[in-house]
């Protein structure tokens, strides 16, 4: 997320309306009301007021929408890419994936749960996946060294099941780290503590 100072109250508003800050989105108070609409001039609001440009919506069905109305969860789906280009900011869906056999693995860009409008038209798909017969087996394990082996294993798959405009697509294994709460990209616990990180993340985390 980006920030602009707030303009002054009698300047342009910067959403391009013409209107005078004030008498636009520097009076807007954020609604309160469920659904799509509501949401766009909350996000309208965010982008005018605090120059947001990234966006994050936790479900389509905390607007409102039911999980089995699809021509709903289509609307919204379009409404929303429409407002995203238009503005040029980035906003991100999070999607429950279907119900899926224990064990079944990272779930793929036809298991994204809802109306296929929202996989179909989405730019990027990520899923993640927590191997839970993992855990089991581990905690099961009788042996330091059984332990070893299976914790070599990663615990969560990362899937990046579509990107559009990239040229990567494929899963990544991740280790969960919960001494800083990080995910690592190898199991080799000697290499975590020798992993660096930007000054701002390192000072963040102090």
């Amino acid at each position: 997320m980006s920030t602009i100072a707030e303009p002054p109250r009698n300047a342009r508003c910067p959403c391009g309306s013409g209107k005078r800050y004030k008498d636009c989105h520097g009076a807007l108070q954020p609604p309160q009301v469920a659904g799509v609409a509501p949401l766009l001039e909350i996000f309208d609001y965010a982008r005018a007021k605090y120059g947001c440009d990234m966006f994050v919506i936790d479900s389509l069905m905390r607007l409102g929408i039911a999980t089995d109305d699809y021509n709903g969860q289509e609307k919204a789906v379009f409404s929303l890419i429409d407002w995203t280009l238009k503005h040029g900011v980035h906003t991100h869906l999070v999607a429950h994936a279907r119900k899926a056999e224990k064990g079944a693995g990272a779930p793929e860009t036809e298991d994204v749960k809802g109306a296929s409008e929202i996989a179909n038209n989405a730019a990027n798909i990520l899923s993640v996946w927590r191997n839970r017969r993992l855990e089991e087996e581990i905690s099961q394990a009788d042996n330091d060294a059984l332990k070893k082996q299976l914790a070599e294993k990663p615990g969560v798959i990362l899937n990046v099941a579509k990107q559009r405009h990239g040229d990567f697509e494929g899963k990544i294994g991740l280790w969960f780290d919960q001494r800083t709460y990080r995910y690592q990209s190898s199991h080799d616990r000697g290499q975590w503590d020798n992993r660096r990180y930007p000054i701002s993340t390192e000072r963040d985390a102090a």
